[in-house]
């Protein structure tokens, strides 16, 4: 019963398993989208060729000069995506205030209220905007994002309110 080479065995064993497993997390690493990159993290990712990239943007992206022109239209609907206080101390005159950081609470009723065929211009106090894309995913095909928005807005003096609505 008392076998000198079991522990020997159980060595072995023990590093296959190990040598195993470490194998298979290594294989699931690097078949998953931004798993860890072990060899060459020195590297920058590559860039997505040009082209891509702004068919992506143009995509989503409203000229100012464009969203200027359609404010006021009953076709199109404005969606301030900042946050209240934001919203609060100043908008786009008939913005809705859809903040982007509290989608679950108000995307349902949405729905309910704007059909997926309105047209919708998102806006924020950056270059893009996720509630644009949030809505894509929800069902909204014709909904567009305008880059840098209340602050370009202001600056070229569009229509804009202060305070609730």
């Amino acid at each position: 019963m008392n076998d000198p080479r079991i522990p020997q065995k159980i060595l072995y064993q023990t590093v296959f398993i190990l040598l195993a497993s470490t194998v298979l997390a290594l294989l699931a690493n690097s078949l998953r989208p931004g798993g860890i990159r072990f060899f060459g993290a020195d590297k920058p990712a590559p860039e997505p060729p040009a082209a891509a990239a702004n068919e992506t943007e143009a995509f989503r992206a409203i000229s100012l000069e464009a969203a200027l022109a359609v404010h006021g239209s009953d076709n199109v609907l404005f969606a301030d995506a900042r946050p209240m206080a934001d919203y609060e101390a100043g908008h786009i005159a008939g913005a809705l205030h859809l903040p982007v950081n509290r989608f679950e609470t108000w995307i349902d009723a949405f729905i309910e209220a704007i059909g997926p065929a309105a047209a919708i211009i998102t806006y924020c106090d950056g270059p893009h905007c996720p509630l644009a894309q949030q809505l894509y995913f929800a069902g909204y095909d014709n909904v567009r994002h305008l880059p840098n928005g209340w602050p370009r807005w202001r600056e070229a003096g569009g229509p804009d309110a202060y305070g609730p609505p």
